[in-house]
């Protein structure tokens, strides 16, 4: 087992892959791609776009700003404390946001749930939505009249815009 430590520049932009990898980004600003066949992927901060994928790992993200695409084969995403559009999928696992402030949301799994927890407006204010889809159809909806619009799309798939 090979551990690399890399040190850059608070801005700048950061791409990487590897067949078993896990990978912890902390501290960055700039945009992030990172792409693994096995390996988790934990991100926390970020900014700009993040593209992060893989086959058989968990996806971890917080503290983000921007556009996040997060897409896994064979585990969980969880996502919390970001802001900005967010389109997570995963085909055997849950997706769990937390405190997610975006015009758009997106998520999807095939077999799995959807929880989104405490979800904010634009405006900074707590709609304390919560959202579960999963394989089988299940889902159930709790939202406070305050929140705007909230609509599941098929088995697993649960998906949040807010206008503007």
């Amino acid at each position: 087992v090979v551990d690399y430590v890399l040190t850059v520049p608070a801005a700048m932009n950061i791409e990487l892959g590897g067949m078993y990898a896990d990978v912890l980004i902390e501290g960055t600003r700039g945009e992030i791609k990172v792409s693994t066949v096995e390996g988790n992927i934990s991100v926390k901060g970020g900014g700009g776009s993040l593209e992060l994928s893989t086959v058989n790992g968990k996806i971890d993200v917080s503290g983000a700003n921007g556009r996040l695409n997060l897409r896994a084969v064979s585990d969980d995403i969880e996502v919390s404390d970001v802001q900005g559009e967010v389109l997570a999928e995963t085909v055997s696992g849950d997706v769990v946001l937390a405190r997610v402030d975006g015009r758009r949301v997106e998520a999807q799994t095939v077999s799995g749930d959807v929880r989104v927890e405490r979800a904010l407006r634009a405006d900074g204010t707590d709609t304390a939505l919560k959202r579960r889809g999963g394989g089988g159809g299940r889902r159930g909806r709790e939202a406070t009249p305050g929140q705007r619009a909230a609509s599941a799309i098929g088995a697993g798939r649960a998906g949040a815009r807010r206008g503007g």
